[in-house]
């Protein structure tokens, strides 16, 4: 970090201090240390949040970010990790944090220089789980150790479970939960455990069967994911419903239709639309024209439209596919890495994140019909993973990654919604702001 940056830095924390103190001593709610901060009226810096009036809260995790922190938001608590890219030096600093929904720290559990690669879910007891990797390089994640990591509702470690050694460098791991607090989770293989760590069962076969999204499971307990070469369907018992041939990047995850009987999956950069009790390809989309690949995970609306967007740096665009994969509703040429999945409001107005864009923002909020952007933000730095959640009360939760050190951010946004849309196919990534691939 240079000299310049590094003051930068440390005035930073200074306000922070001088702000979360002031918070307390007007009875806020105990944020503790310089971590929380309440943003004051006036114009920030270049380049750090605050340009909109919408910002309520900013978490400062140090010197590290949240690459791949797409949130859970459980009763009144916030869950999320931080990691940096795999393109940069792992920081020494990780954390895994359960935050108050004023972002003050609750409670948290250390990890050095292991981050962790993905969201968190929770069973019904109150324990974390979520995926770290160990031992990466700058640029390459090969070497590497991904682990499931299960913490106890007071953040104290309960157990880990390796499930890969092997590339590729990007994506993500994340746990799904079941009705039954079956915890599933992809790796080199197709993992259930049970909520003490115990193997139920674990799903591969002779060709590549490595997962680096995130499980769903319908109303049954049936479970869908993306791999490295098919779509698969399996029972709640591991035995494999059907599989889907497939060819080309298999980062996104899957997401449901409002009635549960189909599923829509993006690979490299065609959507699928499956039926969900076959595997049947109902259609198939490319949006003519279009640069790069799908990463993000759809968010599918109460008519079933289909929303994401593409990985092709400034000529990234966000997608409103119609239901019936006829055609696109709309298009908004962002111009920045669109990792992130969107959330869609109760108020009919999309969010999602991305990198640096043409716009020069790293927040939109785009009117569901028209694809018209209402309103944009800056983060510290670029959202790329972390995926947005809408709380109840219509706050929005969203984190943005650290390069080497320069600090980021895990922000609190006032919106015009108060929630999730009610009956979409899937509001956000993940299915819920429970982040454990059931709607519920």
């Amino acid at each position: 970090m240079s000299g310049a940056a590094a003051s930068r830095l440390r005035i930073v924390r200074l306000v922070g201090v001088l702000l979360t103190a002031a918070a307390a001593a007007c009875g806020g709610d105990g944020g503790t240390g310089p971590s929380n901060t309440t943003p004051s009226p006036g114009t920030p810096s270049p380049g750090t949040p605050g340009t909109s009036t919408r910002l309520l809260y900013e978490f400062l995790p140090g010197n590290v970010g949240f690459y791949y922190g797409a949130p859970a938001v459980v009763g009144n608590a916030i869950y999320v990790g931080t990691a940096r890219g795999v393109e940069y030096q792992r920081g020494t600093t990780n954390a895994f944090y359960k935050l108050s929904l004023s972002l003050a720290k609750q409670w948290e559990f250390s990890l050095g220089d292991k981050e962790v690669r993905g969201g968190a879910a929770l069973d019904a007891a109150g324990n974390v789980y979520f995926a770290v990797e160990e031992g990466r390089f700058a640029g390459s994640s090969n070497p590497s150790f991904f682990w499931l990591y299960a913490l106890d509702p007071n953040g104290a470690l309960r157990w880990t479970k390796q499930i890969r050694r092997v590339l590729p460098n990007v994506g993500m791991n994340n746990p799904a939960v079941a009705a039954d607090n079956t915890i599933y989770i992809g790796g080199d293989k197709f993992y259930a455990f049970d909520a003490a760590g115990n193997t139920k069962w674990v799903y591969e076969e002779a060709a590549s069967l490595l997962t680096m999204n995130a499980p769903i499971i319908d109303a049954a307990g049936n479970i869908y994911f993306s791999s490295s070469s098919a779509v698969y369907s399996l029972t709640p018992a591991g035995v494999r419903r059907w599989r889907v041939t497939t060819s080309g990047e298999y980062f996104s995850s899957p997401a449901f239709s409002v009635d549960y009987s189909k599923v829509f999956v993006a690979v490299e950069n065609r959507v699928y639309c499956l039926r969900a009790g076959t595997g049947e390809i109902i259609w198939q989309f490319t949006p003519p024209g279009i640069a790069g690949v799908f990463r993000a995970t759809p968010a599918v609306d109460d008519r079933d439209n289909v929303y994401l967007g593409t990985k092709a740096d400034n000529q990234s665009v966000f997608y409103a596919i119609r239901a019936d994969g006829s055609g696109i509703l709309w298009q908004n040429p962002i111009g920045g890495d669109l990792y992130s999945s969107p959330a869609i409001g109760n108020d009919r107005v999309l969010y999602v994140g991305s990198e640096f864009g043409t716009a020069g923002k790293q927040l939109h909020a785009l009117d569901l019909a028209t694809g018209t952007e209402r309103w944009n933000a800056v983060l510290r730095g670029d959202a790329t993973w972390s995926s947005p959640a809408i709380a109840d009360g219509g706050v929005l939760y969203i984190g943005s990654m650290d390069v080497n050190g320069t600090g980021a951010g895990f922000y609190a946004y006032r919106t015009d919604a108060t929630g999730l849309l009610p009956g979409a196919g899937s509001a956000r990534f993940h299915g819920s702001n429970a982040n454990n691939g059931r709607r519920d």
